[in-house]
């Protein structure tokens, strides 16, 4: 045991210092029972052997078992077709080859493939990785769904009125089909309107070209229409009537016609029968309609008619003028509605 503690300690001071005479084995020395002895110099604290850092040791281990972990992620994962896919493997393990199938027929060899599905459906993908030590697969089941394009919509709209006097107010509605999202109009003078169904003025004459825009995610289409306003009109001054005395007195009925705008199209027909009081009354129709109902007066030299008339259909009230040309078969005259004055002109005759 003496001889195994000699040689332990002979092993701690090699490193620092020369040990004179043989080292001893722990079996002893070559035939001697005992050891010669060796003396050591003395250890002080000068002598402690320095402290050498010792660099971490970082230890590299490989999959528990030796197996990868498949693991990916996809973006978008729904919208409407064609709709295009990113897919990023995030798989652990070190894989060095990726095999994609995308759940429609397509498949891939890249590590962050992308790819397009072209029809509608729910599909799931999966995802085999593979590297030295062996292979690993993730599926998932209904992860990208894509739906059918929607349908642009059909561009369609009415208007309250397509021609008048300006200032001239149009209400427009939308009668588009389709499931409009967005309105754009163009009312063809410069203003616009982003409203389903917009109201608007046109302030001056002119022919107008409305259109209509209509979008959604299918698309966009359009339809137009023509607004056609006219000048307003201007109050004609009263008609100076010319004596008439010198004509013999009209009797009898006649009938007339005109042309001018008294809240419609002409041409209209009066039938009057001037009684011998001088009094008047009569109806004015179109086409075998009758609109008006008609009173007056007789001027005293059978030329004049003047009086009031009835409106039937709208209950309005008016005022008219009319005086016969001295050969009796025309007249001329006008017609007041709302206070504004219209010339009537026109033929008349015997009947």
């Amino acid at each position: 045991m003496i001889g195994a503690a000699i040689a332990v300690i002979a092993v701690l001071v090699v490193g620092a210092y020369v040990v004179a005479g043989p080292m001893l084995s722990a079996k002893g020395g070559s035939g001697s029972s005992t050891p010669p002895t060796t003396t050591l110099p003395a250890v002080t604290t000068a002598a402690v052997l320095p402290t050498t850092a010792v660099p971490a040791v970082t230890t590299t281990r490989a999959p528990v078992g030796g197996t990868l972990s498949a693991d990916f992620s996809a973006a978008p994962v729904s919208g409407q077709m064609p709709l295009t896919v990113q897919f990023t493997d995030r798989s652990g393990g070190n894989p060095n080859s990726w095999d994609w199938d995308f759940g429609d027929g397509g498949s891939s060899s890249l590590q962050n493939p992308s790819h397009t599905y072209t029809f509608p459906g729910i599909f799931g993908v999966r995802l085999t990785v593979r590297s030295t030590v062996g292979s690993d697969t993730e599926y998932r089941k209904q992860v990208i769904t894509v739906t059918e394009k929607a349908q642009a919509p059909d561009a369609l709209f009415t208007a309250s009125s397509l021609s008048g006097t300006a200032p001239h107010p149009v209400q427009f509605t939308d009668q588009s089909t389709g499931n409009p999202t967005s309105w754009a109009w163009s009312f063809g003078d410069g203003s616009t309107s982003s409203a389903s169904s917009p109201a608007h003025t046109f302030t001056a004459p002119g022919t107008y070209l409305v259109r209509l825009t209509v979008a959604n995610s299918g698309g966009t289409d359009s339809s137009q229409q023509t607004v056609t306003v006219t000048a307003p009109v201007t109050t004609a001054p009263p008609t100076t009537l010319p004596p008439t005395t010198t004509v013999p007195p009209f009797t009898g009925s006649y009938t007339g016609g005109w042309t001018t705008y008294i809240g419609a199209q002409p041409p209209y027909t009066a039938i009057f029968d001037p009684p011998l009081d001088s009094s008047v009354f009569g109806t004015m129709g179109r086409d075998f309609m009758t609109i008006y109902e008609l009173s007056g007066t007789l001027s005293p030299d059978g030329r004049t008619l003047q009086g009031t008339w009835d409106e039937i259909v709208s209950a309005k009230t008016g005022t008219f003028r009319i005086a016969l040309a001295m050969d009796g078969n025309t007249f001329s005259g006008i017609w007041v509605e709302d206070g504004i004055t219209f010339p009537a002109t026109g033929e008349a005759q015997l009947i």
